[in-house]
This record gives structure tokens, sequence and C-alpha cells, in this order.
């Protein structure tokens, strides 16, 4: 029903709702209850207005719960600068372990490169092909 409200439903679910309130009457009265905008903003309202820590304050301890509702986030914000703490050291450890180590050889290569086209072939770009890829680069432009 909210993807009615919205006007963001789809053929399908519109075909649905529609054959959901040909149920009954019943179906019917809710559908106009509920898609009513006088509702919808009265609602709102009233949402906007009510108390929640207050009504969280009565409900929780006969709930049996010894907590606030801020012990959680106070709790995260600790464990989360903890952490912070020991990344830091740890970080520094690690990067310099690894910036430390020698490179002991680096194997000699080959001038040019293979260049895969989108199409899947290969162009080989060498000091021999590259005066032919640079006419072929001339006459396209």
């Amino acid at each position: 029903m909210a993807s009615l409200f919205t006007r963001s439903s789809t053929p399908g679910e519109e075909k649905d709702y529609h054959d959901w309130i040909a149920e009954s009457e019943e179906n019917e009265r809710i559908a106009k209850q509920v898609l009513n905008p006088e509702n919808y903003e009265e609602n709102k309202l009233l949402l906007s207005e009510f108390p929640s820590r207050e009504a969280w304050g009565k409900i929780s301890p006969l709930l049996g719960n010894n907590y606030s509702t801020n012990s959680f986030s106070k709790k995260g914000w600790l464990y989360a600068a903890i952490i912070i703490l020991l990344l830091i050291p740890a970080s520094y450890l690690i990067y310099n372990n690894i910036a430390s180590e020698e490179i002991k050889e680096i194997s000699p290569g080959k001038r040019g490169a293979n260049l895969i086209l989108a199409d899947g072939n290969t162009l080989d770009i060498s000091p021999e092909t590259y005066n032919k890829l640079e006419y072929s680069m001339q006459v396209l432009s």
C-alpha cells in the first residue's frame, strides 16, 4: 500500500491491490482509510509529537531491562576507540615490515606490450610495429 500511496507501484502491484479490494467490503474500507492523505498527515503529526524516550523509560523497567537508551551507543564508542588505539601501532608495525623488505632482483622483460582489444583480438606493440600504428593513427585522424 505504501507504493500505491507514493505512486511508485508496478502494474502487478496495482492489480493485486484492486483484486484485494474486490474480495470484501472490509478490505475496501481499510484501503480507503489507509490511503486517505488526511489520515497520513494526522498520523505523521502524532508520531512526531510522541515522547518515545519518556515512553521507553516507563516500559523498560517493566520488561526487566537495566540499561538506558544510550548505553549501547556509549559502549559502541568505547569499543571503537579501543580498536582504533590498537590498530594504530599494529598498522605502523605492519607497514614498516612490508616497506623494509628489499627487492632482490628484477627480472628483465621485453620491449613492447600486448594490447587486448574489446573484441578479444590482441595487438603487439613493439618497436617494429610502432611505425605501423603511428601511420594508422594519422590516417584515422
